[in-house]
């Protein structure tokens, strides 16, 4: 099976506990929903999936809602809802309804998200000491934007965290190429309009 092949890696570096995953969903259930090819390809390995000890979910088959505009409720994650939208790409919506494109694939999003998170846990799922009082240290934060982008450079989020980065760090000339990169990919990211 060569779908969701690094994220099958990744969850191969964690122990028993750390990520829970579903059985694989029975072909005459899948046939019976329309899908997009890439859910039924995660949904052929796993119904569902717990990851970092419920850090993200994604929902079982059964509770992937349909929205009012095309896309899917796949699940959750700290920065809010996921969406499976109608062009295949998966977007968050936080507690406000701001919606912002997190991974140009499903697979490139747990890839981005499995790189991010393992800056911050052990394989036994033990928080590492990345954290300065009640945050994580910049320079880990910055590692996590790198290796997002690494995994999928045409998500708008990661682009936008680089733009608040580099306006941290005083240069605005880098954060308005990533505006302007972010804006470029997800022209609905109303977060990285109003900074650009």
């Amino acid at each position: 099976m060569a779908f969701f092949e690094r994220f099958r890696v990744e969850l191969g570096r964690y122990a028993d506990g750390v990520h829970e995953l579903g059985d694989p969903v029975p072909a005459a259930e899948l046939a019976a929903r329309a899908l997009p090819e890439q859910l039924v390809d995660f949904y052929r390995s796993w119904d569902g999936a717990r990851l970092f000890t419920d850090t993200a979910t994604i929902v079982r088959l059964r509770d992937a809602a349909a929205l009012p505009d095309g896309a899917l409720r796949l699940g959750e994650w700290p920065e809010g809802a996921l969406e499976l939208d109608a062009g295949g790409r998966v977007r968050s919506r936080d507690d406000d309804g701001a919606v912002i494109v997190v991974g140009s694939t499903l697979e490139r999003f747990l890839a981005a998200f499995m790189a991010r998170e393992g800056l911050l846990v052990d394989r036994e799922g033990e928080f590492k000491d990345v954290f300065d009082e009640e945050s994580v240290e910049d320079k880990v934060r910055e590692k996590q934007t790198r290796a997002a982008l690494k995994a999928d450079p045409d998500a708008a989020a990661w682009h936008l965290e680089a733009a608040e980065r580099a306006f941290g760090d005083g240069d605005e000339a880098a954060a308005e190429a990533a505006l302007a990169r972010a804006v470029a990919l997800d022209e609905g990211a109303a977060a990285a309009w109003a900074l650009l």
